[in-house]
């Protein structure tokens, strides 16, 4: 499962990360650029969201590619972000057949994260 984490699931969360960058800075930009002053407090918290959601996806990119220890949390976590994001509040229009990729993405690379790994039981007994 190491194999398909780190050459399927890092590029993955890279690309999610790069998109979730280009919204954070779509946001900062309306919100300095768009609107009048009295309608910014909800763009820096959705600011404030987007760059936290660009932060797990990028941290699971980052110490899969690099196999660090942490590895395994922060994929379950973004995992779980993917699993979550097509039941949010943000998600009203329907894709279709997209919200039922992304839900097996999110299920696929949870399993991934999941699973122990050979090294890990060689080093346990």
């Amino acid at each position: 499962m190491q194999i398909v984490r780190r050459f399927i699931f890092a590029w993955v969360f890279a690309l999610i990360t790069a998109f979730c960058l280009y919204v954070s800075f779509l946001v900062a930009s309306l919100a300095f650029h768009g609107l009048n002053r009295s309608r910014v407090f909800p763009f820096f918290v959705l600011f404030g969201l987007q760059s936290a959601v660009t932060v797990v996806f990028g941290m699971a990119w980052w110490t899969t590619w690099m196999n660090k220890p942490s590895t395994r949390a922060w994929g379950v976590a973004a995992s779980l972000l993917v699993l979550l994001l097509p039941l949010s509040a943000m998600n009203e229009l329907r894709f279709g057949k997209l919200t039922y990729i992304e839900t097996a993405l999110g299920v696929f690379s949870f399993v991934a994260y999941l699973w122990p790994d050979k090294r890990e039981r060689a080093r346990k007994k």
